[in-house]
């Protein structure tokens, strides 16, 4: 080969080094505002800045940390920044956050979405470029609307005043009681409870603005609380130890040393399930 020859080689290779290893189409982008996107990802909180005992990434909820929105590992966005030009800010350029920005004057968002921090969810809104440089990730979204992105094995069950039902073997365990709780061997009373053990785990989203109730997931045992008065529930109920039951009621958290797992059922109703 002549050098006319090694010259054009040379040439083309470099015109391929220059363009971009893995260009995104705008066809598979996002476009600015005021177009609406939809997204799916998961919502968390991070420290905008290094603080003295707060490291960046750390996830206390405090009035030192910022929203934002990580899309979908597999499903990285592009965004299309001017249409005219097709100029792309693409995965090449590690857009993996979104900084989220709620604008809502009827409602308080914060309240409103903080049962979502940590989950899969599905985000409406509009994206626009971080004004100034106090944060690091290059792109705000507005956030229009958010709706937990949840299949039927993941959806979870939900705190009182909502009536739910779960199934499993119904048992009695002894455990030490007044006055510390700790062991009877230690003086403490021994104090009998009644439980469920549950076909299979589950979950329970807190209500917004509780204090009590929390976020519990790998629930298999259940505390059952008896409340009525017109009937001794544990003698109605007491056949069907060791049983395969289903449980009615409503579900709260624990928060005094008598309850003994972490999600307790206020019991309306307990009935058998017949052997198949």
């Amino acid at each position: 080969m002549d050098r006319h020859g090694l010259f054009l080689m040379a040439h083309v290779a470099a015109l391929f080094l220059l363009l971009p290893s893995s260009p995104a189409r705008a066809g598979e982008c996002l476009s600015f505002e005021p177009a609406v996107v939809e997204i799916t990802g998961s919502l968390w909180k991070k420290a905008q800045s290094e603080k003295p005992g707060l490291k960046n990434g750390q996830q206390k909820v405090s009035a030192g940390q910022q929203w934002v929105f990580l899309p979908d590992t597999d499903n990285i966005p592009c965004v299309n920044t001017d249409p005219a030009t097709s100029e792309i800010i693409g995965p090449e350029r590690d857009i993996y956050e979104f900084q989220v920005v709620f604008s809502r004057k009827d409602v308080d968002e914060n309240a409103l979405y903080k049962q979502f921090l940590h989950r899969k969810v599905i985000l409406k809104g509009t994206v626009s470029k971080v004004p100034s440089a106090p944060w690091y990730t290059p792109l705000l979204i507005k956030v229009i609307d958010l709706e937990p992105l949840l299949t039927e094995a993941d959806k979870c069950l939900s705190y009182e005043p909502t009536v739910v039902t779960i199934t499993g073997r119904m048992y009695e365990k002894t455990l030490p009681g007044r006055p510390n709780y700790e062991s009877t061997e230690h003086g403490d009373e021994p104090a009998t409870y009644w439980f469920m053990k549950t076909d299979k785990p589950f979950c329970v989203y807190a209500n917004v603005n509780d204090e009590i109730d929390e976020d519990e997931k790998d629930v298999t045992d259940v505390q059952l609380v008896f409340t009525r008065d017109d009937v001794d529930e544990y003698d109605l109920y007491r056949d069907l130890l060791s049983k395969k039951v289903a449980g009615k009621g409503t579900f709260y958290h624990a928060h005094t040393a008598h309850h003994r797992t972490k999600i307790l059922l206020t019991v309306e109703t307990i009935e058998p399930i017949p052997p198949k």
